[in-house]
């Protein structure tokens, strides 16, 4: 876009806009290459994508002072083109070049977002991805309508199924509370120990120390 920093230092803050209609502002130089820049967009954008940036120039446009002296009544001043063009039936030229065609633009496919595990864990229900299942040649299940017979069985069905979990949770929390006091019956009893082991060494080392004087 620019040729060298001091282009690029004309142009700080300046306003640019890519083809798809992402707009950013140029921020500061880049030392190396010459001309580059850094600049901020409010969306992210593609290597392929074409950055503009819109530039005016002041354009003096020379004035004309034509006085007319002369007094003749069949005096007729100069006609713009359009009028020539309309009393001679010529049609304006049309250059092909500047004609309008259709573009052709491919449409692009970005990649799902994808949250990792471990963020999806931390958001609340209503914000996590919701995936729905599906068959293995990729259609959806159908929706099943359900007798009224058939939806009794399944309510029973449920039903045992929650009391039968209940008491799996019931027996785990008295396991759970009967494993605690087993271990804390343990660490006691642990440290019964070591404190007579503690007391035997003690005395031990005491009758030793006794003797060893008696001995002197």
């Amino acid at each position: 876009m620019f040729n060298s920093s001091l282009e690029v230092a004309k142009f700080e803050g300046a306003s640019i806009r890519t083809v798809s209609g992402v707009r950013g502002q140029i921020k500061k130089i880049v030392r190396s290459p010459d001309g580059a820049f850094r600049a901020t967009f409010e969306d992210k954008i593609l290597a392929s994508d074409i950055v503009f940036c819109r530039t005016w120039f002041p354009l003096e446009v020379a004035r004309l002072y034509n006085p007319v002296t002369s007094l003749l009544r069949e005096w007729s001043g100069m006609r713009p083109t359009r009028l020539v063009r309309q009393e001679k039936g010529i049609k304006l030229p049309r250059r092909p070049d500047s004609q309008y065609k259709p573009v052709a633009r491919e449409t692009r496919h970005f990649n799902p977002l994808h949250i990792p595990t471990q963020l999806q864990q931390q958001l609340p229900f209503k914000s996590k991805p919701k995936f729905e299942k599906r068959l293995q040649n990729g259609r959806r299940r159908k929706a099943v309508v359900l007798e009224p017979r058939e939806k009794k069985i399944l309510t029973l069905m449920q039903q045992v199924a929650a009391v039968h979990h209940d008491k799996v949770h019931q027996r785990k929390v008295v396991h759970r509370a009967k494993q605690q006091k087993f271990l804390a019956k343990k660490r006691l009893e642990a440290s019964k120990l070591m404190r007579k082991v503690a007391e035997e060494k003690r005395s031990f080392y005491q009758q030793f120390s006794n003797t060893s004087d008696k001995k002197t």
